[in-house]
């Protein structure tokens, strides 16, 4: 004998499954008319807001006995439910899990005799409620994330507010089980296609996702950025990098860097290229910060006769071997430096004298351009006496 919700089960996700039992046990299933066609009926089942209808036909006793094993398939070609979900994504909902309870109870064909079936479901329906929300929110977020890889949907605000809403409680602190994988079987799925990676480039670089998600966010998408098409690769970078300035990557900032360090120096180029496109002379910072981030030393060093004292400091760090000829540079810089600084403008000069001595200790070259400052600008007494002080 067929049973309804047997039959149904392995057609919808378990939350649907779930949900469908709660409505048929609370009373929710208010009752049926027959329509004209035999062996059909129109059921009325109470939502949240509204009493929605589904139609269904009597399915053990239309369909022949030799294909009663086919009852799922059959179920699925011809049941229509007029709720947003069914109508939408064209997928059995609840409502029509509640029918097919009711109808097992009707007809008596639930296929366990010793006791109710639906008592089981029931008691574990109640005992997991929350999981029951989590799957819901789960199967929701994964339908919009889908829609905006495939089709762009991050510009569908509807879309993109459910992917914002339920993240913290889906990521945060981490994912909630299975949910990873599924995740990155749908990157899989763009991978490859130049169109749709624009689209995984738009949402992994979201900067809400970014701040929000942290590690895991990084964890998801990382694995495939050496496989997206080099321009769109590029870009990622690009808006990676430009996060990681308005301070959207702390939680996994020493991953992103790692990351960044060990990219290839063809690659650190032409991100370097284009930011310097991008930010020319009026904001070096962007793209001198990003050298030194990345560790693109070869590129630093080429550069050095550019770069002012601050810089250099920083370059002797990276480039032990290359100490002697960076602090003979930053000799040169600081003398003529302290020979055109206006009297009372003192600050920054021994603030760049501090911090070098505080990142390379008291060197010999260091003490040459104290010893020239005292040597020098005698009537300079206040830059005097702060440069003695370290």
């Amino acid at each position: 004998m067929i049973s309804y919700l047997e039959a149904i089960k392995p057609l919808v996700n378990p939350e649907i499954y779930n949900r469908g039992l709660k409505l048929y046990l609370e009373g929710r299933v208010l009752g049926y008319s027959e329509l004209l066609l035999d062996y059909w009926r129109r059921y009325q089942v109470q939502g949240k807001h509204q009493v929605y209808t589904v139609d269904i036909p009597l399915i053990h006793l239309a369909l022949d006995k030799s294909k009663h094993s086919r009852a799922g398939e059959a179920l699925q070609q011809v049941v229509r439910s007029d709720s947003a979900y069914f109508l939408e994504f064209g997928l059995l909902c609840a409502n029509v899990v509640a029918v097919c309870a009711a109808l097992d109870q009707e007809f008596g064909l639930n296929s366990t005799s010793n006791k109710p079936a639906l008592k089981p479901a029931s008691l574990n329906l109640w005992d997991n409620l929350l999981v029951v929300e989590i799957s819901k929110k789960q199967r929701e977020w994964l339908q919009a994330l889908e829609f905006c890889l495939l089709s762009g949907g991050l510009k569908q605000k509807r879309y993109y507010q459910v992917l914002q809403q339920y993240f913290p409680d889906l990521f945060v602190p981490s994912p909630q089980p299975g949910l990873f994988k599924e995740v990155q079987d749908l990157i899989k799925t763009v991978v490859g296609d130049y169109s749709k990676e624009k689209n995984l480039r738009q949402l992994f670089t979201d900067p809400y996702f970014l701040a929000t998600g942290g590690l895991v966010w990084w964890q998801l998408f990382a694995p495939y950025l050496e496989q997206l098409d080099p321009k769109n690769r590029l870009l990622v970078y690009l808006d990676l990098w430009q996060n990681r300035l308005a301070g959207n990557t702390i939680e996994f900032e020493s991953e992103l860097q790692t990351y960044f360090i060990h990219l290839s120096s063809q690659q650190k180029e032409q991100i370097l290229q284009e930011l310097q496109t991008q930010f020319g002379s009026k904001q070096p910072q962007v793209w001198l910060e990003f050298a030194f981030w990345c560790q693109h030393t070869s590129w630093l060093w080429q550069q050095v006769d550019s770069l002012d004292s601050r810089y250099l400091i920083r370059l002797a760090q990276l480039l032990p071997d290359h100490r002697e000829p960076i602090e003979q540079k930053m000799v040169k810089q600081l003398k003529i430096w302290s020979d055109f600084l206006p009297a009372g403008d003192y600050q920054e000069l021994v603030s760049v004298l501090s911090e070098w001595k505080a990142q390379l200790g008291r060197s010999d070259y260091l003490e040459e351009v104290i010893g020239y400052i005292q040597a020098n600008h005698p009537k300079k007494t206040k830059l005097i006496r702060e440069v003695e002080k370290i």
